[in-house]
This record gives C-alpha cells, structure tokens and sequence, in this order.
C-alpha cells in the first residue's frame, strides 16, 4: 500500500513537471517568435543639422534597446511615445519651440521599420532681454553689466544659451565683490505667435565684501608662506571670485593635496571684510614606479623612479629615475621649484647621462640643462634655457668617431587644451621649439634645430563611443649640412612613437641598413579609436613620415605605414597593444610587420 502511495505521488509531480516543461517551451517558441517579429530598425527624419541629429540619436531609447526588442507592438509604442517628448526636449533647448515629433510603424517589412518625423519649424528668437533687482535689495546696487550674459537680442533662444547666462551673470557679480551674488528667479516667456522667447532675470547681489584674513587648515607639511604666495590677492581687496579659483588651481597643480577648498568661513558676515577659509588634505609626497615596455624594432625595456613632490617643503619636485632597453641606457636627475621669482614661474634643473646604440650610431652623452618656464594662461606655457652637453659619437656607416661640447639655449611654446594626459578624447595639442647649437670643442659648429607640432582629438560619436585623433609633425635642422651635424641630434622617423610599421629610426634615407637621419623632419598620424567596453578599446590607424636629407622636403615620398592595435584602460591610463605592416616596405631593409607594447595612447 505504501509503495502504490509513492508511485500515486511521484506518477502526479511526473505529470505536472512534464506539463510544465511542454507549457514553457511553448512559451518559450512563442517568445522567440513575438521577439523575431518585434524586431525593428529606426530611422529620424527631418533633422539636418548633424549636433542636433547625434543628440538626438544619443538620448533615444528605442535606439539604444533596438538589440532587445518588446514583446508587444504596445510596448513599442510605449518606447516611442518617451522618445517623442525627449525629442521634444532637445529640439526646444536648441530654439525649435514649435517643432513637433510624429512616430510611424510599418509592420508590413521584417523587421519591422519605425520612423520619426520631425518638423522643426522655424528657431525662436530672443525679443527682450531684462534684468531687475529682487525685492530688499538695496536701490544703489550696481547691476551686472547686461553684455555679460553673452545674449543678445535676435539670436537664436536656445536653452543652454538662457541657463549659461544666469551662471555668467552671477559670476560677474562676483567678480565685483558681490560674494553671495545669485538669481532668485528665472522669468521665460514663450510667444508662439510671433515666434519669440522674452527672458527676465531677477537678481539678487546680496552683501558687497573685501577679502578679509585667511585661516589655512590641513597642511603641516608645507610651508605656510609658500601656500600664502600663491593668493592673487591682497587683504581689502574687493571679493573677486576668479582669484579665488585662479588659487584653488594653483594649489591643485602642485599635485601636494588630494582636495582643495576655499570657501568664506561659514556663517561669515561681511563688515565689510569676509574671512576666508583654506581646507586642504596632504597627499603622500612621495612616489615610487616602474614602467616596462616591448617593440619588436626597439626591443624590451623598463623604467624605474623615484619623486618626492614636496622635497624642501614648498612644492619643490626632485625626481630620479633610470632606464634601460636593448639600445641604451640613461640615468637622470630633475629638479623644479614653483613659483620662481612669480607664482606663474617655476625653475629647473636637468642633469642626465645616456648611452645609445642605435643602428644609427652609438653615443655616449652627458649634459646639463637649467630653464625657466611660465604659464601664460590656462594650458600655455612658455620656456627657455641654457644647457651643456657633452657627446662621443660614431656614426654606424663606418665614419670616424666624433667629440662634441654643445652649448643649447632653448626656447619652446607649448598649448595644451586636451581633456586628458594619457588618454586625450576632445581638445588639441600645440607645441614649437628652436635651440640654437654651438660646439666648444674647437669647431665652428653651429646649428639651430626646430620642431613644430601639431595634434587634434575629436569625438565623433557617443554611441558607440567613437573618436579620431590625427597629429602633423615638422622639423628642419639649418645652418650645417648633414654630414657635419652629431648623429644623436639629426632627425629621425620610425617606430612606436612615429611611423609605425618601420623600425625606429628606419624611415629614412639608408646606407644599407643603417639609417643616416636628416636635417628635415614630417610626419602624419592618423588614428580611429572605438571604446568597445568600459576596459577595452580598438584602434585603426595609418602613420606616414620620413626624415629627409635636405630641407627640400617632398611629400610624395614619405613612407607609410597602417595596424591596428588594441587598448586595457587603466586608472593610469591605456595599456596600449599595436601592430602594424610598411605600405613601402623596402625587402633588403624593413621587416614585414612590428609590433608594440606600452602605457599611453601613441599620440
């Protein structure tokens, strides 16, 4: 009786599992078929502007989850319906007030097509642009200059444009020893029948102040003194709110502190003096690193060094550091004090010896370089110097061995306005240099060497996340002929940090296989960097360049190389994999691929 009991109970979960197991797969069967007849494609219509277009393109769900598509044509339409007021949204911010979306779905193609129509209508303009005091503030109050906002009347009333204004208006105020400057309110009007946008900004200026004392906390390990430097302003002096970002930004270029805040003392009242207070967190000072790297034309090498950030306790820097690879040693030692003389100037000493064995030439060198280098503004900077370096030198082509004692003097201007150090996605890279040579060891060698360059970085699309960065290179030796010039300071091109696909130094002119370098210098890079994940990236891209025995340089013979290589992002940065092939390859001199290995993008 028992074992027909358990028979009865096993033979009844038997049956419901396999009704279960049947139910599902005809679920299962009816979902691969909903989702395959779900399956849709979106286009937008109406849209030629191509900002507004990738805006548009970015914010969309139904774009972004065409990979997952509904169930339902009700849970599509719901998608459409959330983009058409998101569409509505941008189209508005961009001035197109009147501008309406309309959503079409067309099931009679597999998969299905949707279609937005947009019809933008023509932009509002701004018609009247007001600004008025708030209610208690006192009637002599000057008010912001009106041209600080950056509008103006008959323009196109965008949204961004409106909201930028308010912030300009209050940093203004702010500017003038208004500290609590802020807007109260935001008065827009839409008049659709004239196609029109009035905007009234009601102001409120709030107390005028002066810089009063400032307490500095969480920093025993800098001098006070060189921190109370770096301020752009005077006590008593009208509030000015740039300065006290112009000394927030100082105090961050340091790299001493983790944060930086400057603030008034909270619950401060101006009379009129407002006290200022400094909240700073120390970093570790120091730091220790290692880095290694691997071309296939350089060979293996690695980097070791050692930074103290804070040495003599007012931000001065020494960092010491070594390195070693298949084709040379160096060891070297930096030094740089801030604020040298001004807070925008800093001195420094570089002392560095090296041994190169290229297939080029083999040099051993030593020299020393002091400069002076300032900011000129935000990313600018500016520097000169005087320098001695001492070289013996022997060309791999079989000329005698060479002694040189160059005197260099220095100058370069560079620009950097580039969102990233290691990892650059918007901006661009400006950078000129010109030293002037003259040996001391009993020649008459003299020689100027410059060097331009140039690199732009663009994002062109967020999804999927897609950028372009490209780079122009020039540089011209004069005042001696090749042959008269040190081998280690004629120019070269090829390899990792040139023309990829070449070995280092090898796209040039050769005896053989053994590169003679040039007095003139171009190169081209182009890359097509795609974020495939948050870690990992893929890069395309093609290099050209040569180095040229004469400054007659001829485009039509520079050597070019193409790969593709792929990127890790780091905290510190992108570990970077890249292979590529010589479009010019010459049999008896270049290899039919290289490859590299390294932190940073290439460019």
């Amino acid at each position: 009786m028992k074992l027909f009991i358990c028979h009865s109970r096993v033979g009844w979960l038997g049956r419901a599992c396999a009704f279960l197991c049947v139910a599902g797969m005809a679920r299962s069967a009816a979902g691969a078929d909903t989702e395959q007849a779900w399956r849709y494609r979106v286009r937008v219509r109406g849209v030629k502007d191509s900002a507004i277009a990738r805006e548009l393109t970015d914010i969309s769900d139904a774009i972004a989850r065409a990979k997952r598509p509904p169930a339902s044509e009700r849970q599509l339409r719901r998608r459409l319906q959330a983009d058409e007021e998101r569409f509505l949204r941008v189209l508005r911010s961009h001035g197109y007030y009147g501008a309406t979306v309309a959503t079409e779905i067309r099931t009679d193609r597999r998969p299905v097509r949707v279609l937005f129509r947009i019809e933008k209508g023509e932009p509002y303009r701004l018609r009247h642009i007001r600004l008025t005091l708030a209610d208690g503030a006192a009637a002599d109050t000057p008010l912001p200059d009106m041209s600080a906002t950056g509008l103006t009347v008959g323009a196109i009333a965008r949204a961004r444009d409106v909201l930028d204004a308010e912030q300009r208006l209050a940093r203004e105020a702010q500017r003038r020893g208004y500290p609590f400057a802020r807007m109260a309110d935001r008065i827009v009007k839409v008049d659709h029948a004239a196609r029109a946008l009035d905007a009234h900004f009601v102001f409120e200026p709030g107390p005028f102040a002066t810089f009063g004392p400032l307490t500095i906390v969480g920093a025993p390990s800098v001098r006070e003194t060189f921190l109370r430097g770096s301020i752009p302003w005077r006590e008593g002096e009208p509030y000015d709110g740039d300065k006290v970002l112009l000394a927030r930004r100082r105090w961050a270029a340091t790299e001493l502190f983790s944060s930086v805040r400057l603030i008034p003392e909270p619950d401060a009242q101006p009379e009129p003096a407002l006290p200022m207070r400094a909240e700073l967190a120390e970093r570790k000072p120091r730091t220790l690193g290692a880095g290694a790297g691997y071309g296939s034309d350089e060979g293996a090498r690695a980097r070791l060094f050692w930074e103290h950030r804070n040495w003599l306790g007012a931000g001065e820097r020494l960092h010491l550091g070594a390195a070693v690879s298949e084709i040379g040693q160096n060891a070297e030692a930096r030094f740089r004090r801030p604020a040298f003389r001004r807070n925008d100037q800093a001195l420094s000493l570089h002392v560095r010896a090296a041994q190169e064995d290229t297939d080029a030439f083999h040099s051993r060198n030593a020299g020393a370089l002091l400069g002076v280098d300032r900011d000129l503004r935000q990313g600018m900077s500016a520097g000169m110097g005087f320098g001695y370096r001492h070289a013996d030198v022997r060309e791999r082509d079989g000329t005698t061995r060479e002694r040189f004692g160059l005197l260099h003097l220095p100058l370069r201007w560079d620009w950097d306005r580039s969102d990233d150090l290691l990892d650059p996605r918007r901006g661009s890279r400006w950078s000129l240099g010109a030293t002037p040579y003259a040996d001391l060891l009993g020649s008459d060698l003299t020689f100027v060497k410059t060097r331009i360059g140039y690199t732009r970085y663009l994002r062109l699309t967020r999804r999927p996340e897609l950028d372009w960065a490209g780079r122009a290179i020039g540089g011209v030796l004069t005042g001696a002929s090749r042959a008269a010039i040190p081998a280690d300071e004629r120019f070269y091109a090829g390899g990792g940090g040139s023309v990829r696909g070449y070995g280092y130094q090898m796209a040039g002119e050769l005896d053989g296989t053994t590169p003679l370098g040039g007095v003139a210098l171009a190169a081209v890079s182009s890359e097509l960097r795609w974020r495939a994940t948050r870690y990992m990236g893929v890069v395309l891209f093609a290099d050209g360049g040569k180095a040229f025995s004469t400054t007659s340089m001829d485009a039509n013979s520079l050597l070019w190389g193409a790969g593709a290589g792929l990127r890790y992002f780091t905290p510190v940065g992108p570990l970077r994999l890249d292979a590529a092939v010589p479009l010019d390859r010459r049999p008896e001199a270049d290899d039919r691929y290289q490859f590299y290995i390294s932190l940073g993008q290439a460019f």
